[in-house]
């Protein structure tokens, strides 16, 4: 087996951070890339390893193959033949004293006597039933029943140790043979063994015994176990994860998320572009002059003069000149009247997951879903994913979204966007909306397509070509979206001729919007472009 280098602590190493928000932010971090929890606890690990370089650890089936050969260490020094003696001698000894007893008093009565000898020698087997039947046998004699009440206190062991050997009798052929007492503690022993390699197969880390890996495998693997029982455990204690039935997200982690996507956008904002947050919100808000809050992003700029001013004194103190920082903003709080249905269509198609582009999509996703449910609550908001089909996405499973692998399910792993506006434009069907919008992430054009309700796949023609026909349906679709009022603005993920030339028609006929950008300024645009309705092009 591999050695482990370990320190104990000796007061000069660095504590870990514990802040429950920091750490399901980089918990949600490794969820957004993997759509995985257990994927995500992976990454964590692995980051976990880095910071720790002093760690040198197997792979997860190498400790459960040194686990296997642990077993078989176990069978091949042990016996168990005569493991069930012990009992079985002293059942004897106590039935021995209890008949010797009762032949004293029941001399004048030999078929009362003969009829208690016969029960007692006749006890179902095996011996744990021999010992639950005479629970409810009157001892006569004082030595049988103290006896008995003494071994009462191994029925437990025992019948756990019949259910063992009924399984693994023959397979330990060692040349030692064990007691009871010593079978016992090696049937322990064996079945946390056992445990503990069954919970690290199915990856069920939240059951592994800390203590066990430390006695079997090394402390070194149980210290990085115990990190993240300890954070899946904090996390679970802030509201963010449940562990029922598995670990999942709750609401208000889900919330969380959103919370962080939209914050990491608007922080990446650059500095000249905060005035344009100002005013241009679409439709009408009205103010509430009795309330105030702090400024996030969203808000219009109807800023709260004296509030601001305490804010940045309270911040810099009495001194000559007040510098007002964008943390010191107050603004009145706004009822919005806006009412407006918007259908966010994610390409689920195998070649976004390069360069980051699925998990920038996904951030985006998350970070629009909270920004509408908390500035603009009486707006409508789907997200649609497509790839050779599309489907609506929930919530609750946005985090855990993942990508179509190409290699293991090729016939999913195209591009139906004309079944994705399909789909987005039923959705904003159900809502009498004067804003209707489709804002499509792409970074390919069209390979499949319904046509009479069967469902083609066309490979485009040669390297860097199209897919004539699932162009030309995809279109249709397009046109359909124009007639009903529906704005299609698109972000494109690629700069391929190919993909720009037939985004460039859709907006020929549709009227919208085309940017090109990469997967980190994605969320800037499209949030932005969302409070805003700023027509840009980026090029």
């Amino acid at each position: 087996m591999k050695k482990f280098h370990y320190s104990e602590w000796d007061g000069t190493q660095a504590e870990t951070d514990f802040n429950e928000d920091a750490l399901f932010n980089e918990f949600a971090e490794f969820l957004l890339k993997e759509g995985d929890i257990n994927a995500a606890l992976q990454w964590m690990i692995i980051q976990y390893l880095n910071e720790h370089p002093d760690i040198n650890l197997m792979s997860m089936d190498e400790y459960t193959d040194y686990l296997s050969s642990l077993k078989e260490e176990y069978f091949k020094q042990f016996n168990m033949d005569y493991a069930l003696d012990d009992i079985e001698k002293e059942i004897s000894d106590i039935l021995g004293e209890e008949i010797k007893d009762l032949e004293k008093k029941h001399k004048g009565s030999q078929r009362e006597l003969a009829e208690q000898k016969f029960w007692i020698e006749n006890l179902p087997k095996p011996l744990s039933k021999s010992i639950e039947s005479l629970k409810s046998h009157e001892f006569k004699s004082a030595k049988a029943k103290s006896s008995f009440e003494k071994l009462l206190r191994k029925h437990e062991d025992l019948r756990q140790l019949e259910d063992f050997l009924d399984q693994h009798k023959d397979d330990f052929y060692g040349e030692n043979p064990v007691n009871f007492d010593e079978a016992v503690e090696i049937m322990k022993e064996f079945k946390r063994l056992e445990k503990l390699q069954a919970d690290m197969k199915k990856g069920d880390f939240l059951q592994i015994n800390i203590e066990d890996m430390k006695f079997f495998l090394d402390p070194a693997l149980a210290e990085i176990f115990e990190y993240l029982q300890s954070t899946v455990n904090k996390l679970e204690k802030a509201g963010y994860l449940s562990t029922e039935g598995g670990i999942s997200l709750t609401p208000k982690g889900i919330r969380k998320i959103g919370q962080t996507a939209l914050e990491s956008i608007y922080s990446n904002l650059k500095k000249d572009q905060f005035g344009i947050h100002e005013t241009t919100i679409s439709g009408v808000g009205t103010i509430k002059p009795d309330s105030i809050k702090k400024y996030e992003f969203g808000d219009p700029f109807n800023i709260h003069i004296g509030a601001t001013l305490m804010n940045s004194i309270k911040r810099e103190g009495s001194g000559k000149s007040l510098r007002i920082s964008d943390r010191d903003f107050e603004v009145y709080d706004v009822d919005y009247t806006t009412h407006s249905t918007t259908v966010l269509l994610i390409d689920m198609s195998f070649s976004m997951a390069w360069s980051g582009r699925f998990t920038g999509a996904k951030r985006v996703a998350i970070a629009l879903d909270h920004l509408i449910s908390t500035k603009f609550p009486k707006d409508n908001f789907y997200i649609v994913g497509f790839s050779s089909r599309a489907r609506l996405i929930t919530k609750k499973e946005l985090p855990h979204l993942m990508l179509v692998d190409g290699s293991r399910d090729m016939g999913n792993a195209f591009t139906n966007l004309q079944d994705g506006l399909k789909l987005g434009s039923e959705l904003i069907a159900r809502h009498r909306s004067i804003n209707k919008q489709i804002i499509l992430i792409t970074d390919g054009q069209p390979t499949a397509y319904y046509h009479n309700s069967q469902l083609h796949f066309e490979w485009p023609m040669g390297f860097g070509g199209v897919s004539p026909r699932a162009c030309r349906e995809t279109l249709k679709e397009v046109n359909r979206c124009t007639k009903s009022d529906i704005v299609i603005n698109t972000f494109m993920l690629d700069s391929t001729p190919s993909l720009q030339a037939f985004i460039q028609e859709m907006t020929r006929i549709n009227k919208g919007r085309a940017f090109y950008t990469s997967p980190s300024d994605l969320g800037k645009f499209i949030l932005v472009d969302y409070v805003e309705k700023k027509r840009k092009k980026v090029s």
